[in-house]
């Protein structure tokens, strides 16, 4: 092989080695891993609240009321995004509580929650209905009726991220979690 053949053929190696480098450089600060709970809210008069406990930090989840024409700011809205979730050094499990309150006294509400979290291994994440036994099923609808006169109708998940192995440490917890809230109108019998 020529002299001028082996320069080409390195010089192509050290540009695709750096093409893979910068992929994966790329890959590091663009992954769809934004650890936020998304809500997706249409024409509803609801309100959303949320506490995180278990987690190193403390974090403060703005109550989110949608009312029709009146929605969040943003900025109420920001604070239910970028957690980055961390475990104490006691590895115990990062309880996420979310209410949902129907603030309608007409209309049901369609909620789900939908986990589009990346999976780990040594993770593990658990949805349920508070007062319910059965696990609950990323994407699964339940109806939240009106509220009747004092009687608030209340529906609260229970998100629990555990790490499954206790001998092995993680130290952030992605998650990803989008709230589906529709209107859905009680038809007159």
């Amino acid at each position: 092989m020529s002299f001028k053949s082996k320069i080409i053929i390195r010089t192509f190696q050290f540009v695709l080695v750096l093409i893979l480098v910068l992929l994966g450089i790329f890959a590091i600060y663009f992954v769809d891993n934004d650890n936020s709970i998304i809500p997706d809210v249409k024409n509803v008069n609801a309100s959303l609240s949320a506490t995180i406990t278990g987690a190193n930090e403390t974090y403060n989840l703005e109550k989110l009321i949608y009312d029709g024409e009146n929605l969040p700011s943003d900025q109420s809205i920001k604070t239910w995004e970028n957690n980055n979730l961390t475990f104490k050094n006691t590895k115990e499990d990062i309880i996420i509580s979310i209410v949902i309150e129907n603030l309608s006294s007409e209309n049901s509400l369609t909620v789900s929650v939908e986990d589009l979290s990346q999976e780990i291994s040594n993770l593990s994440r658990i949805i349920k209905v508070e007062n319910q036994e059965n696990e609950y099923k990323s994407g699964d609808k339940i109806i939240l009726e009106p509220s009747k006169g004092d009687e608030k109708s209340v529906l609260t998940f229970i998100i629990k991220l555990t790490i499954t192995d206790k001998n092995y440490s993680i130290n952030e917890a992605p998650y990803k979690f989008i709230i589906h809230l529709d209107n859905e109108i009680i038809e007159s019998e």
